[in-house]
């Protein structure tokens, strides 16, 4: 699993690729980030059924940045919808990380 940052129309977005040995890479990226803005500093872990979670910054223009992440369910074999983790109108967060045990905790 691979995740990066690219400009789009209304900011930057947070893609994220899938690796197997089988599939190899998929042929279209997907986009797992949200909202209006630009989305920085991904982080990316995962667990041993390879399940994945994606933690990063999101930030628009005369606010804060707020801290968003997303799930990877190998299962249904898709990213769930981003979710707000910290709201950047309380206190300023930045650089997220992210852990996943083998047991996807």
């Amino acid at each position: 699993m691979a995740v990066w940052t690219l400009d789009g129309e209304a900011g930057r977005d947070l893609y994220a690729n899938r690796y197997t040995r089988v599939e190899l890479w998929k042929e279209e990226p997907e986009l797992i980030s949200d909202a209006l803005g630009d989305a920085a500093n991904p982080k990316l872990a995962a667990d041993a059924a390879g399940n994945a979670f994606a933690v990063w910054e999101r930030s628009t223009p005369g606010s804060a940045p707020n801290i968003r992440a997303n799930r990877y369910d190998v299962e249904a074999g898709s990213w769930g919808d981003a979710a707000l983790l910290q709201n950047g109108d309380v206190t300023r967060a930045r650089r997220p990380s992210v852990a996943a045990d083998p047991s996807g905790n």
